[in-house]
């Protein structure tokens, strides 16, 4: 009997990655209705369509497709300044000299020098190598140094082969999308400069916004930019916040706002991000606990308590939703918390997995069924780790317990 058991075990985690009870986040739980007519008019996009405060992931198409982004050192001396900014180093008055002058700096008779806040404009609408280069060397920073913020922010599929404005700098819409998310994140009043119609620069001349904005009651647009082949734009309603990433656009301008329009419409209109739980103290998986900070989280307009899950895990908290659209493994909310309970580690993991009071009762097949069942809600590395750990210690604790 102790060696069937024992065999059985072997055999389940073997198995464990090929089971139809796995469900992974990179092939399921994605709202493609959102995009069905900003795809279908621009059959060629790259799409990734975010929620800004969770960084979950509602829809997108050919996100990971490598293609030309000229225009990738901007975005990555933009964050260079939040990341400055978030750190007090500089100021949007601060002043970057200039190295020179060009056709852009001369529109708006800009010289000498400009201000940070003047530059995050430019450098988000416009194509000036010259304050390119000038920001570049504001900071003293080389290749290597922007390699090092790409390998920091793990963006695989991004390759900055020159420090100039060049159709040899290579990103993807995911990418692109989650350096915008993390630059904001850093300084949202970022934000703030990209989101009128008209920009006035500090030696009082104007410039026209790019982007196009459609007048709305329940929705605002804040940036950040457009060039007629590529965006990234920043609405939200209420305190929902939506990040569009599109590259490879089709439409010509009008028609492509008026698509996104409609698309922010139907996002508002069934996603809302919203308290999930408040900081207090709870009875979670059979364990007192103090939640350290308010969970909130991105919800289906659809949303019922029943579809939440929580899981303690490392002194952590994790919200997990069982929803067709939603995926929590991209970007799982959650807040540390303080276990007012003295149980083992086995009788915590035991608890967390099941939330069946019946468990014990149930057969072995049972039992590794509500496993593999609970297991759905995490990513691929965890889900293996806890299975594993759990059925071993379940299935084994009495077969080699003392005195049989």
């Amino acid at each position: 009997m102790k060696l069937k058991k024992f065999i059985l075990v072997i055999m389940v985690i073997s198995f464990l990655p090929f089971t139809n009870k796995i469900s992974l986040a990179n092939n399921n739980f994605i709202d493609n209705n959102v995009i069905e007519k900003l795809r279908s008019n621009n059959p060629n996009a790259n799409i990734t369509i975010s929620e800004l405060n969770t960084g979950k992931i509602i829809s997108k198409n050919k996100e990971n497709e490598v293609v030309s982004y000229d225009t990738l050192i901007n975005k990555l001396l933009v964050f260079t300044i939040s990341e400055q900014l978030k750190e007090k180093k500089i100021t949007l008055d601060t002043k970057i000299n200039l190295a020179g002058t060009d056709d852009i700096l001369q529109k708006y008779d800009i010289s000498q020098e400009i201000t940070v806040k003047d530059a995050i404009f430019l450098l988000e609408q416009d194509k000036s190598n010259i304050l390119v280069q000038s920001t570049i060397q504001f900071f003293n920073y080389t290749i290597s140094d922007f390699q090092h913020i790409i390998d920091k922010l793990t963006l695989q599929n991004s390759e900055l082969v020159s420090l100039e404005i060049s159709s040899e700098n290579k990103s993807t819409a995911k990418n692109i999308s989650y350096l915008v998310s993390e630059t904001i994140l850093n300084f949202q009043e970022i934000t703030d400069i990209t989101k009128n119609p008209t920009y006035e620069f500090s030696n009082g001349n104007t410039a026209d916004n790019n982007i196009k904005f459609i007048q709305s009651d329940t929705i605002r647009v804040l940036g950040t930019n457009y060039d007629g082949n590529k965006t990234t734009l920043i609405a939200y309603s209420g305190n929902t916040k939506i990040l569009v990433t599109v590259l490879n656009i089709s439409e010509d301008k009008d028609s492509f706002f008026d698509t996104v329009q409609e698309m922010y419409d139907n996002i508002f209109k069934n996603y809302i991000y919203k308290l999930a739980l408040k900081a207090d103290t709870y009875n979670i998986n059979n364990e007192n606990i103090s939640i350290s900070n308010d969970i909130y989280d991105l919800f289906y307009k659809d949303h019922s308590d029943k579809n939440i899950k929580y899981f303690l895990m490392n002194n952590k908290i994790l919200l997990f939703q069982n929803y067709d659209y939603l995926s929590a493994n991209y970007a799982t909310v959650f807040s540390t918390y303080t276990s007012n309970t003295d149980t083992s580690n086995y009788t915590k993991i035991k608890n967390t997995f099941i939330q069946d009071n019946e468990f014990s009762t149930r057969s072995n097949k049972e039992k590794l069924d509500i496993i593999l069942d609970r297991t759905q809600y995490f990513a691929m590395f965890v889900l293996l780790i806890y299975s594993a750990i759990f059925i071993i210690l379940y299935i084994l604790k009495k077969p080699f317990s003392k005195g049989e």
